[in-house]
């Protein structure tokens, strides 16, 4: 019966996961649109003569 006790305090630890989780996801993705258009037009730029 102690886990009982212990599934009201999931919500303290898998909500801030779950924040935490997609923030990651939100930046890594904004990280790689940055990434590929500024590398994009870089080597576009080096790649014309």
């Amino acid at each position: 019966m102690p886990r009982k006790g212990l599934t009201g305090y999931l919500d303290y630890v898998l909500l801030p996961a779950l924040a935490f989780f997609i923030g990651l996801t939100i930046n890594s993705l904004s990280q790689k649109k940055w990434y590929d258009t500024y590398y994009r037009e870089s080597l576009c730029k080096e790649s014309r003569p």
